[in-house]
This record gives structure tokens, C-alpha cells and sequence, in this order.
């Protein structure tokens, strides 16, 4: 049986820097995990620039993804506008807000 490499580790400074974290330790992982280095290479960016570095605005946001997506739908714009102020450039979250925003427009629109 082949012998494994330790898992890497990385500890935060604070909640601040989580992700930031987990951005280093997803660029260390072993290549046994299935992805070539060349594709990791290619298309890594630091999560905080994909997302957030606002941890409590990424958990306001996948509160309102879940509440989007779940049967009721109607608090996804209040987590989204939560995690809007805590981090004004979060892109992702006026993409969602706007998705639920059209999606209550036709369905208005169809009744």
C-alpha cells in the first residue's frame, strides 16, 4: 500500500482570515486527489477574490442561497442584503439578490 503524505495544516489569525486559509491549504493538497498541477495552476485564484474575505457576509450569503433555493424563498433577500453591507463588493451577492428580485418579477408576470 503506498504510503500517503501528511495532510498539510494552516491555522487562521481570526475569522477574517479563514479563507484565506483555505485558499493556501486547497493549492497544497497532494495531486492524488485527481487534478493535474497544470489545471491548479491555470485556474487558481484566491477564494476571497472568487467570493469574500468576509466570513460572516459568505455565511449571510449561503444562508440566502439555501433560503432561495428551499421552499420558501422570501428571507434570501434580507441575508443577501446582510451580506451586501458586510462586504459592499461581494459580487455574487447582487447576483443572487437580482436572481430572486427576477424571479418574483415573472412570477408576477406569469399569474
Amino acid at each position: 500500500m503506498a504510503r500517503r503524505s501528511p495532510a498539510p495544516k494552516r491555522k487562521a489569525a481570526d475569522k477574517n482570515h479563514v479563507l484565506g486559509s483555505v485558499t493556501q491549504l486547497a493549492s497544497e493538497m497532494p495531486p492524488e486527489l485527481g487534478e493535474s498541477m497544470a489545471s491548479v495552476q491555470k485556474f487558481d485564484s484566491p477564494l476571497e477574490q472568487a467570493t469574500t474575505p468576509s466570513l460572516e457576509a459568505l455565511k449571510a450569503y449561503t444562508l440566502g442561497r439555501q433560503s432561495l433555493l428551499g421552499d420558501d424563498p422570501t428571507g434570501a433577500p434580507a441575508l443577501f442584503n446582510r451580506a451586501i453591507a458586510l462586504d459592499p463588493n461581494f459580487a455574487m451577492a447582487y447576483a443572487s439578490l437580482g436572481t430572486w428580485y427576477n424571479e418574483r418579477a415573472r412570477a408576477r408576470a406569469l399569474r
